[in-house]
C-alpha cells in the first residue's frame, strides 16, 4: 500500500507539471515585421518600447528593436506543427537501475531487457516491457534454521502509453501495465520456481532526445506481481525507430 500511495502521489505530480508544460508550449507568438518577415518563436525577455528577445523552435535567439515591429499575436501550435507521419513514433531501449521491495524490506537490481514504445499519434500509444530483478533475501523456517537466498522475478507486460511532449526534446510517458510472471528462489542449489501469475506495474518516464535515432530515459515505476511488490528506479538508452 504505501508504494501505491506513494506512485499515485508522483502520478499526480507529473500530470500537473505535464499538463503545465504543454500548455507552455500549446501556444507561440507570430512576430510581424514592417519589413515583410514572420518571425514565429516564444518572446522570453521584453523590454517595453525598446526591444524584443524572440526563441525560435530550433533554439535561435533574435534580438528586434520595437520600430521594427509591425504586431505580435499568439497562434496554436497544433495548427503550425502537426504530428507527422515521417516522425520516429516507436523506441526500443534497455535500463538497468535499483528496486526496493516493500515485503522484505531489501534492496536488489532490476534489468529491463526490453523496454519498447510506439505512438499512434502525438499523446496515446502502446508500451511493453520485459524486465528481471533480484534480491538477496533471509528465508526462515519452521524448524527454526535461517538461511538466505536468492530470489529472482521475471515479468513481461504491456498497456497504454500516454506521452506529453517537454520542451523540443523531451517527452513525459506514464505506462500502466499488465502481463505475467514468475518468481524462483534459490537457496544453495537448490531451485524453488512459482507458477506464471498475473503481474501489474505503473511507470512514470522522461525520455530526452540526445540525437535523431538516441534517447536517453530515467525511469520510477511500481509493480507487483502475487504477493510481492516493490518500487525502482532505473536510467537507460534508446532507440528511435
Amino acid at each position: 500500500m504505501k508504494g501505491i500511495r506513494f506512485l499515485l502521489f508522483l502520478l499526480c505530480c507529473c500530470l500537473g507539471i505535464t499538463f503545465a508544460t504543454a500548455q507552455n508550449h500549446s501556444h507561440q507568438e507570430v512576430i510581424y515585421l514592417k519589413n515583410g518577415s514572420v518571425i514565429r518563436g516564444t518572446v522570453v525577455e521584453q523590454t517595453i518600447g525598446q526591444s524584443i528577445k524572440v526563441r525560435t523552435a530550433d533554439g535561435s535567439l533574435f534580438v528586434y528593436n520595437q520600430q521594427e515591429i509591425e504586431k505580435i499575436v499568439k497562434e496554436s501550435n497544433n495548427d503550425s506543427q502537426p504530428f507527422r507521419k515521417a516522425e520516429k513514433r516507436s523506441y526500443i531501449g534497455i535500463g538497468l537501475g535499483a528496486t526496493y521491495t516493500f515485503d522484505d524490506e531489501e534492496f536488489g537490481f532490476q534489468l529491463n531487457l526490453i523496454d519498447f514504445g510506439y505512438l499512434f499519434n502525438e499523446n496515446i500509444g502502446i508500451a511493453a516491457k520485459l524486465q528481471g530483478k533480484a534480491y538477496s533475501v533471509n528465508v526462515h523456517s519452521t524448524h527454526g534454521w535461517n538461511n538466505s537466498g536468492t530470489l529472482s522475478i521475471s515479468t513481461l507486460t504491456a498497456g497504454p502509453l500516454l506521452s506529453f511532449q517537454s520542451g523540443n526534446k523531451g517527452r513525459f510517458e506514464i505506462k500502466p501495465m499488465v502481463g505475467f510472471g514468475s518468481a524462483s528462489l534459490k537457496i544453495d542449489n537448490v531451485s524453488i520456481n512459482s507458477e506464471t501469475k498475473m503481474a501489474f506495474g505503473l511507470d512514470i518516464q522522461y525520455r530526452y532526445h540526445i540525437s535523431r535515432v538516441i534517447d536517453l530515459f530515467a525511469t520510477l515505476g511500481y509493480s507487483k506481481i502475487s504477493d510481492y511488490s516493490d518500487i525502482n528506479l532505473l536510467a537507460g538508452v534508446g532507440l528511435r525507430l
